[in-house]
This record gives C-alpha cells, sequence and structure tokens, in this order.
C-alpha cells in the first residue's frame, strides 16, 4: 500500500504540472466582499468562506474564475484518485490472493478497499511534508513546461482583459 500511495503522489505532483494552471493573484485583488466566514481573513482563505462582489481589475477577475475552475478539475482527479485507491486496494488484497489460491473472505471486499482508499488519503500528504517541493525534484522540462503553461495563460488573461477594457 506505500508504493500505492507514493505512485498517488508522484501522479499528483505530475498532475498539477500538466493539467492545474493558476496565476497568481494580486495581494489586494477584491475591493469589495461579502464575509459568510465568521472572521475577516475569510476571503484569503483563514477562516469561514467569502465571495468577491468587485474585482480590482477585469485581470483580476479573469484569474479567479480561471482558479476556480482549476480547483473544480482538481476535484475530480481527488475522486478518481481515491477510486483508484480502492481499486487498487480490492486488486491487491483481494482478488490477487484469490486467484492464487489463498482463502479469502467476503469481508475482506471492504477491508481491502478501505484500506486502498486509506492508503491514497494518508501516504501522499505525509510524503509532501516530509520530501522537498516536486518543482525542486522533479525534471526541469516538467517545472519549464508548468512555467511556460502559466506564462501563456497570464498572456492570453491579459488579452481578454485589455479587449474587455477597450470596450
Amino acid at each position: 500500500m506505500l508504493a500505492l500511495g507514493l505512485s498517488i503522489y508522484f501522479a499528483n505532483a505530475l498532475w498539477s504540472a500538466l493539467f492545474i494552471v493558476t496565476p497568481k493573484m494580486d495581494r489586494d485583488w477584491c475591493k469589495e466582499a461579502i464575509d459568510f466566514g465568521t472572521g475577516d481573513d475569510a476571503l484569503n482563505g483563514d477562516a469561514g468562506a467569502a465571495e468577491c462582489m468587485e474585482f480590482k481589475s477585469v485581470l483580476e477577475r479573469l484569474k479567479y474564475e480561471n482558479n476556480i475552475r482549476m480547483r473544480d478539475r482538481n476535484r475530480y482527479w481527488v475522486y478518481g484518485t481515491y477510486g483508484a485507491g480502492m481499486l487498487a486496494g480490492l486488486l491487491f488484497l483481494y482478488v490477487l490472493p484469490k486467484r492464487r489460491g489463498a482463502s479469502v473472505l467476503l469481508q475482506d471486499i471492504s477491508a481491502s478497499m478501505t484500506l486502498g482508499f486509506i492508503a491514497v488519503l494518508l501516504v501522499p500528504p505525509v510524503l509532501a511534508a516530509i520530501l522537498p517541493a516536486p518543482y525542486k525534484w522533479a525534471p526541469r522540462v516538467l517545472t519549464d513546461y508548468a512555467l511556460h503553461k502559466e506564462a501563456a495563460l497570464l498572456q492570453q488573461l491579459k488579452k481578454l482583459a485589455r479587449e474587455s477594457d477597450q470596450r
């Protein structure tokens, strides 16, 4: 199960580099927000939840909308990894032993799926805390690709913001 968690950790790093492009927001990107949470820092993710009603610029609004789309895209990845962990647990802890002739019980199905889920849930965050950040050890081609995609997206958003400002 450690190998499963390790492979999911590396897959998460690869997924983030290739498919999740989130340009940095300016510090004061939101002029006016409605706070649905309990603290003043809710907009910065420190407490509660907030909704920005007026953005500093069109560019910041476009960055915000892109980052929301990327968050939603990443959500599907997370659900997929949990499902893959459960299926891998079922395969390695139930199906393969049963094919080799080991005596496995029907209750072992849920136990094996639970162990796979736990491996995917716990091992990647532990590895992220222990290992250096992926950009420090990933091949340079991946980090360059991720930076290039972010720069290209930022240029595209700036172009859209200029077009929107001209209207």
